[in-house]
């Protein structure tokens, strides 16, 4: 155990001193990012730090108006990242991720405005915080239609007009 404590606190060390991971603002400047699941939690933060690094952030959710049990929507995370940054770079497209149409818009409306799609984080997901043997038919499909087939077509889209850049899927 204690070899495995030297070694994680040596890593850690060595992380702080590694200065290559400085010039991170430079490297982001006027790249543009599509975040789905953006209104809250992981791809909400993913979103302001891109957008503090200077880069343009599409956000996409499909959380429009104040839910009783979910914190925010995609106009309050736009807000709160656009006060954050140094420009208004974050753009809000409403979008449900099973859904090509709105997935062509969200496309659309990022090249119109930004002219290019660098990167694209696929966060959007369901869950059902259910027990595995109590879990209704209906959940599992929203789950399986959002988790599996809404990340896969929206890659897939995002993929072919990217010229070059980056896909991250969190699953």
């Amino acid at each position: 155990m204690k070899s495995i404590k030297k070694n994680y606190t040596y890593v850690l060390k060595s992380i702080k001193k590694d200065r290559s991971l400085i010039p991170l603002s430079e490297c982001l400047k006027d790249k543009t990012f599509i975040v789905s699941g953006a209104s809250r939690g992981i791809g909400f933060n993913i979103a302001k730090k891109l957008a503090f690094h200077n880069a343009n952030v599409t956000i996409v959710g499909k959380t429009l108006t104040k839910h009783p049990k979910l914190d925010g929507t995609i106009y309050s995370a736009a807000d709160n990242i656009n006060s954050l940054s140094q420009k208004n770079n974050c753009l809000p497209i409403p979008c449900d991720i099973r859904n090509e149409y709105e997935i062509d818009n969200v496309i659309t409306t990022t090249l119109n405005k930004f002219g290019s799609i660098d990167g694209v984080i696929l966060n959007a997901s369901a869950l059902c915080l259910n027990n595995t043997l109590k879990q209704t038919t209906k959940e599992i499909n929203l789950m399986s239609s959002v988790n599996i087939n809404g990340k896969y077509l929206f890659g897939q889209k995002c993929l072919k007009v990217m010229k070059q850049g980056h896909m991250l899927i969190i699953a």
